[in-house]
């Protein structure tokens, strides 16, 4: 968008961006439109999609009434947004690839089962991962403490002065 030189010393108009919300899963953010123009690329870079999903996933944006946003034959431009207007993304998984095992991440403290390992005799479903002993502060509770029996001596040698 081009505008004219302003006559007269006049200070030159401000526009506002021309923005658009862009729905995926729990995440409403503002993309910059250009003549009701949005790129896949941008959307793509934002949301992580093509790291997300694999192979021939599809993918379409919708308006608030559910229609189908216009887009380019190479589907990397989408075009007819309005500025200050709400689309929802919806992307499908390649369906070769849907029953293909996945990778499955386990948290740290955790068995092969996902379920919380129980390393001590406080077994409260706690993954002892806060243990501040080491720290130099003992712990103010036995169920996330790695040595509850001897958690001021730990303390101490962790720098604790002591109680004041």
């Amino acid at each position: 968008l081009v505008l004219p030189k302003p006559r007269g010393g006049e200070p030159a108009p401000v526009l506002a961006p021309q923005v658009c919300v862009v729905k995926f899963n729990h995440y409403d953010d503002t993309f910059d439109i250009n003549a009701g123009e949005l790129r896949w690329a941008d959307i793509d870079s934002h949301y992580a999609i093509s790291f997300a999903y694999k192979g021939n996933f599809a993918r379409k944006l919708v308006d608030a009434s559910g229609k189908e946003v216009a887009v380019s034959e190479d589907k990397q431009t989408y075009y007819g947004l309005e500025a200050g207007g709400r689309y929802t993304l919806r992307v499908l998984e390649d369906e070769a690839l849907a029953d293909c095992p996945k990778r499955a991440y386990r948290g740290a403290g955790t068995d092969a089962t996902g379920s919380i390992r129980r390393e001590s005799k406080f077994e409260y479903g706690e993954d002892n991962a806060s243990c501040s002993c080491i720290e130099g502060n003992p712990c103010m509770s036995p169920y996330n403490c790695k040595n509850w029996g001897k958690r001021y001596e730990i303390a101490k040698a962790h720098g604790w002065k002591g109680h004041s």
